[in-house]
């Protein structure tokens, strides 16, 4: 049987790489869509997509819109949409809408599934400017 490659379909925009080379002691706030490559020990809370590549690790909760794991991840992770790839692992918990666990990976930990508020629920939100912060 043929394997695919990881897809990475609806992550392709990113605007910051992060090298296999760097570590990053501290939090990573506020920015966009990210590949990492290396490590952070630190949380993460970012705006927009994150994809954890396959020699990344890391080590500290997460916050983003989606998110494909290819490497390690410890910590919790809440996101949209969660795919945790072949040979990649998540020890933590994950707060998700949909998720996705390919055949040997690892996923230790509890996994929330919420429903999604409707789209006319979050334009209701901005025209009124109402924030959760």
């Amino acid at each position: 049987m043929k394997r695919e490659k990881p897809s990475l379909a609806g992550l392709a925009h990113v605007e910051t790489i992060i090298s296999e080379d760097v570590v990053i002691v501290g939090e990573i706030t506020e920015g966009g869509s990210i590949r990492l490559e290396g490590t952070v020990k630190g949380n993460i809370n970012i705006l927009g997509n994150l994809i954890v590549g396959k020699n990344a690790f890391v080590q500290g909760d997460i916050i983003c819109d989606n998110i494909n794991i290819i490497g390690k991840v410890e910590g919790n992770v809440r996101c949209k949409n969660l795919k945790v790839f072949t040979g990649a692992s998540l020890i933590g918990s994950a707060d998700v809408v949909t998720i996705v666990i390919e055949e040997n990976s690892v996923f230790v930990g509890n996994c929330t599934r919420r429903e999604e508020a409707p789209a006319e629920a979050k334009k209701i939100d901005d025209i009124l400017n109402i924030s959760d912060k």
